[in-house]
């Protein structure tokens, strides 16, 4: 399957702005009425959004963690939580993930082979704004602090950007560089 680019093409300009609002707007102790929002724009503008893992208040493994936390598996591992005592510390922001790109750890995939656990990036521009991993025709990503979520390519909030890339998941432990570069 190729995955398209060009977010401009494709998806609903309507449904990415709405979904911005949604997202960006709806603070953490709201996240539920943001989960139901969503669900509900479906009525009013149908899309792919199905979501994967509604967050718990109580677990903070639930929500504690952004989209490239996500996208590189650092949320399923013992040594990301216990380097991060206190929430919303030591997150991998958009800057690491371009210096992946840039030293060549994360690997450019032509778009006519992506393959299942390919991380797909969105771009503003030239600036790396969001991540998910490729499951088969779907991407899944987290966004924010809040859920995780299955949809098509372009079925993101606008902020997102209009670029996709993508890039193979890897060999090495990323999150070794990560959590030594962000040591005090």
């Amino acid at each position: 399957m190729e995955f398209p680019t060009n977010l401009k093409d494709i998806g609903n300009p309507q449904l990415r702005e709405k979904l911005g609002k949604l997202n960006v707007a709806d603070p953490f102790f709201l996240c539920d009425i943001a989960r139901t929002n969503i669900e509900s724009l479906n009525y009013e503008i149908p899309h792919s959004l199905e979501c994967l893992a509604a967050i718990d208040r109580a677990d903070r493994k639930t929500w504690d963690f952004n989209c490239h936390a996500y996208s590189l598996g650092f949320h399923e591992r013992n040594k990301f939580w216990n380097a991060r005592p206190k929430k919303d510390e030591r997150l991998p922001e958009s800057a690491f993930m371009q210096k992946l790109i840039d030293k060549g750890v994360l690997k450019p995939r032509c778009s006519k082979h992506v393959q299942d656990g390919d991380i797909a990036i969105y771009f503003s521009g030239s600036k790396l704004k969001h991540s998910g991993v490729v499951v088969g025709a779907r991407i899944r990503s987290k966004w924010g602090n809040l859920h995780r979520w299955d949809h098509e390519i372009a079925d993101v909030p606008i902020e997102y950007g209009c670029t996709t890339k993508f890039y193979e998941l890897p060999e090495q432990d990323v999150l070794e560089r990560f959590l030594d570069c962000v040591e005090p």
